[in-house]
């Protein structure tokens, strides 16, 4: 999939040896990677995924719903150690739609510039 000519999005979240895999194999095939982390207020995401337990795929669900403690412990917080300092973090506690335009605005500015992309 890295090998397409075209823009490839991937949306997970990511652990850590899996977004090591991903930059490595990204970076021995000469592809920019534009890395956007989401991030909020615990008890707002915590909620969410709450509210989203209802109509997710049964994949989703096969662990049952998680405490709080444990969602909070694997809600790993921003390291630019490890996403790269270029990387576009977004607050999504209160995401308005004002937001949404300011991160489209940073993400086609990054698609554009090539040196920004993290090799």
């Amino acid at each position: 999939m890295l090998a397409s000519d075209d823009l490839v999005i991937l949306e997970s979240n990511f652990r850590k040896n899996e977004y090591e895999a991903l930059r490595t194999d990204a970076k021995d095939q000469g592809i920019g990677l534009v890395t956007i982390f989401m991030t909020g207020d615990p008890d707002v995401l915590y909620e969410r995924y709450l509210d989203r337990q209802p109509h997710r795929h049964p994949v989703h669900t096969s662990t049952g719903t998680i405490p709080p403690e444990m969602f909070r412990a694997i809600a790993a917080p921003f390291d630019p150690a490890l996403y790269g300092a270029d990387a576009i973090v977004v607050d999504t506690t209160r995401f308005t739609d004002e937001d949404y335009l300011n991160l489209l605005v940073k993400v086609r500015a990054a698609i554009a510039t090539p040196s920004s992309l993290t090799p």
